[in-house]
């Protein structure tokens, strides 16, 4: 008996380019999604079309199916990176991303070796794959998570302080897996999923929904809260550079002295990078802003650089300069960014000397710096005194409230409140949305409040059900971005302990991928079991 043939050039080159189709309309989704707020719910059936192709037996394609829609979307949302030069944005969203790719080969293999539906398969791999995000790939760049983007909607980000962002993920991801098995059975056949496993499903969906929505509508607006100290956010929408730091620094002063009042704030709050030099090697600057709090009376929190303990190697920081004109605090980051705040390759650079001076060369091509940055200790808070009591809270530079982790480390420290000051605007509009969303997040998830300080914007002040009270409007025409404002109001603040995510989200989180790691080692031993038990 003859062997069947198999597919024709013709059919493999359909397939091919269904493969591409639905992976380029997977990109186009997640650039919608996290464009626009209100389409951020979607960002769920973005990954599920890039996923689609890993688990649906007409294709197969785990890597084909996903990385050129993925390539699509973060060239697409980072397009003002040719600010720098086109291999900037060539190289850098492509170098820090590709570990995503490890959450489609994880519902692939995950998909074979179970025969689990979609609506388990899909929900599961997103959340493991998103907690994988942080701890694989060149940039740990654990970005655009589907719990994340439902920021836009309050009601829905409430659950965050049992099952955090990662729980959140799984949940609203069950409705994309149940359109994936939809589509499975429209192409692999009835006997891909019968009709019963597909009523499950949308029982299942309509669940996780209904839970969502249910305890979303109980807790909103029942944290026990109040107002704490009066932060004045300075929001200057200048172009920083150590070039134009004398400019920036002159225009931040100005704009602070002008719009903040004397006593009224208790805390002045300016973005990351206000100073981008070392206030060791450049004295002068820490000057002016000790001027500014001795005039205002108010202490003056903002981002500059220093030197780590050996003292050469240098920081990303958060500096208080009290009205005395003294440093009264200083938090240095702990999460640095590849190439522009620490070597992308430490490792491959000690190994292959040749090939790290390739690597620094090209970093110094696109971001004319190649720095080894020094990582502060942790989530360390830092000290306010205001109303005749001691305020604690937290400054996450940039993308460190990316990091649940961190909020948490720093919640159980004592922290009240987050003070995220951020310099990213420079990165397009799909990444400020997404910091954004991980700031509210970060709130619900340890029911604190939450002031994030954009130097483009957005900037605003998030009460601890997730809620934002206020953004920052420009001064000029009122948009929130790209233009120079100041906000003034009290940030509101927890009147009773860490939830349950605080004290367990550690274990939680990691639960993803345990659960993925059982199914797999499970469905393994089963196989071979039965190939043992197989007559010979």
């Amino acid at each position: 008996m003859s062997a069947s043939p198999g597919p024709s050039p013709l059919s493999r080159l359909r397939r091919l380019a269904e493969v591409l189709a639905v992976s380029l309309a997977g990109g186009l989704v997640l650039l919608a999604a996290t464009r626009y707020e209100a389409l951020g719910p979607l960002l769920a059936l973005g990954w599920a079309l890039l996923m689609a192709p890993a688990v649906i037996d007409r294709w197969r394609a785990p890597v084909l199916g996903f990385l050129p829609g993925l390539l699509l979307f973060m060239w697409g949302a980072h397009v003002p990176l040719l600010k720098f030069g086109w291999i900037a944005l060539a190289l850098l969203p492509a170098v820090i991303t590709l570990h995503y790719v490890v959450q489609s080969l994880l519902a692939w293999s995950l998909h074979r070796v179970s025969g689990w539906p979609l609506f388990v398969v899909l929900p599961l791999t997103m959340a493991a794959g998103e907690w994988t995000r942080a701890i694989l790939g060149v940039g740990n760049y654990n970005m655009y998570q589907v719990g994340t983007f439902l920021f836009g909607y309050p009601v829905l980000i409430q659950a965050a302080d049992l099952v955090g962002s990662y729980g959140l993920t799984f949940l609203w991801s069950i409705p994309a897996g149940l359109l994936a098995d939809l589509a499975k059975r429209a192409l692999d056949g009835p006997r891909s999923g019968d009709a019963r496993r597909l009523r499950w499903g949308a029982g299942l969906a309509a669940a996780a929904v209904a839970f969502l929505g249910i305890y979303g509508v109980a807790r909103i607006g029942a944290v026990a809260e109040g107002p704490g100290p009066r932060v004045a956010v300075v929001q200057p929408a200048l172009e920083h550079s150590f070039q134009l730091t004398p400019q920036v620094l002159a225009g931040t002063v100005q704009q602070t002295i002008a719009t903040v009042p004397r006593g009224a704030a208790d805390l002045i709050a300016w973005p990351e990078n206000s100073i981008l030099a070392n206030l060791d090697r450049w004295p002068e600057y820490e000057k002016n802003v000790a001027a500014v709090a001795r005039t205002l009376g108010t202490p003056v929190l903002f981002g500059t650089q220093n030197f780590g303990p050996d003292g050469q190697r240098p920081t990303n920081t958060a500096m208080i300069i009290d009205p005395a004109g003294e440093r009264a605090g200083r938090y240095d980051k702990v999460v640095l960014f590849p190439f522009t705040e620490r070597r992308g390759f430490p490792w491959l650079e000690r190994q292959f000397p040749a090939l790290g001076r390739w690597l620094t060369q090209i970093t110094l091509t696109a971001w004319r710096n190649a720095p080894n940055g020094y990582a502060g200790p942790g989530a360390i808070p830092l000290a306010l005194q205001a109303d005749g009591r001691q305020w604690t809270f937290w400054t996450p530079l940039c993308y460190e409230s990316c990091y649940p982790e961190l909020g948490r480390e720093a919640r159980q420290r004592g922290a009240e409140f987050f003070v995220n000051l951020s310099s990213e605007g420079w990165l397009g509009w799909a990444l400020s949305n997404n910091q954004m969303g991980v700031n509210i997040l970060r709130a619900v998830e340890n029911r604190v409040g939450m002031v994030r300080v954009g130097n483009t914007g957005p900037s605003a002040f998030v009460a601890p059900d997730g809620r934002v009270e206020e953004y920052l409007r420009g001064a000029r025409t009122g948009r929130y971005r790209l233009e120079e404002g100041t906000l003034i109001r009290p940030v509101t603040v927890p009147r009773g302990g860490p939830p349950p995510y605080t004290r367990w989200g550690g274990l939680i989180d990691r639960a993803w991928g345990a659960a993925w790691v059982a199914a797999m080692a499970w469905f393994l031993v089963q196989r071979r079991l039965r190939r043992l038990d197989a007559p010979r």
